[in-house]
C-alpha cells in the first residue's frame, strides 16, 4: 500500500451531515474537490433527522471505553476522547488500536480514511493523529455521530473530518461511485453481527474502490468472512477474542 505524504492538524468545525460528499482527493493527475460549503456543527445538527437507536447501533455495542479512552500516538497522543455515558459497550482496546496502526506503519501518513460503524470515532481520530490527511466517519446513531464531531474538535482535526449520520450499508450503496477517494478503510461493525459484517464487505467488494486500497476489519475471531472476489486477505492477527483482518482491493 503506497500513500502520499501529509500531516495531521488543523482547527475549526467538523461538518455533521446526513449525506456527505467525499473528501477532496487527487486521483492520478486530476485533483477533484467534492467538499461542500462548511456550516457550523450546531446548524447541521438541527437538519439531522432523529434516528431511533437499535440493537445494531455501533454506539451501543462497541468501541467505547468511557472517560479513560485516549489517543495512543501521534500529534494528539494522550488526548481524552468523549464517549456516551452509561451505555454498555465493547471497547476497541488501546492494545488492539496500537497493534492495528503499528502493522500499517508509516503508510498511514497522507492516507484518506473511511471509518465505517464509527462509534465515537476512535479509530479515525487515531488515524488523523498518526498522520492521515482526512477521514470520513459514518455512524447511524445520532448521539454517537455528535460525539465524533466533538472528538474531532477536541483533538484539533475538525477541518480534516466529515461525519455522516447514516447507516453504513445504506451509505455505501448511495456513495458507491465515490469510494475511490479512500485508500484506507476501517470497519468495526456491531460485535458478532455476522450479517452486517458480510453485507458491508460484499458491498465494498462490488464497489469501484481505489486499486490497492487497504481494508482493516475488526471482528470476533469466530466470525467467518464471506466469499469475496476483489478483496484478498493480506494477514490477520488475534488479540484475545478480537481479530484484525487486513484485506487488499485489486
Amino acid at each position: 500500500m503506497t500513500f502520499g505524504g501529509g500531516a495531521a492538524g488543523g482547527s475549526g468545525r467538523s461538518r455533521l451531515i446526513s449525506q456527505p460528499t467525499p473528501i477532496p482527493v487527487a486521483i492520478g493527475k486530476t485533483s477533484t474537490s467534492m467538499m461542500p460549503t462548511r456550516a457550523s456543527t450546531t446548524t447541521m445538527l438541527q437538519l439531522l433527522p432523529w434516528r431511533r437507536p437499535s440493537d445494531r447501533s455501533a454506539c451501543f455495542t462497541h468501541r467505547m471505553t468511557g472517560p479513560a479512552t485516549r489517543v495512543t500516538a501521534g500529534t494528539s497522543r494522550g488526548r481524552l476522547l468523549k464517549t456516551p455515558p452509561g451505555r454498555a459497550t465493547r471497547p476497541t482496546t488501546a492494545l488492539v488500536r496500537e497493534a492495528l496502526f503499528n502493522i500499517i506503519g508509516d503508510s498511514i501518513r497522507g492516507a484518506r480514511v473511511l471509518d465505517l460503524f464509527a462509534g465515537a470515532g476512535t479509530l479515525g481520530v487515531e488515524a488523523l493523529s498518526r498522520g492521515a490527511t482526512s477521514a470520513t466517519f459514518v455512524e447511524r446513531d445520532r448521539a454517537c455521530a455528535t460525539i465524533v464531531a466533538e472528538n474531532l474538535a477536541a483533538t484539533g482535526f475538525a477541518q480534516q473530518g466529515d461525519v455522516a449520520n447514516a447507516d453504513a450499508i445504506d451509505w455505501l450503496r448511495a456513495h458507491d461511485s465515490d469510494l475511490g477517494a479512500y485508500n484506507l478503510l476501517l470497519l468495526d461493525p456491531p460485535y458478532q453481527d455476522s450479517a452486517t459484517l458480510a453485507a458491508a464487505l460484499q458491498a465494498l467488494d462490488r464497489a469501484p474502490l481505489r486499486n490497492e486500497a487497504l481494508l482493516v476489519v475488526e471482528h470476533h475471531r469466530g466470525q467467518p468472512l464471506p466469499a469475496l472476489q476483489r478483496l484478498s486477505l493480506v494477514r490477520d492477527r488475534d488479540y484475545g477474542a478480537t481479530r484484525l483482518t487486513f484485506l487488499r482491493y485489486q
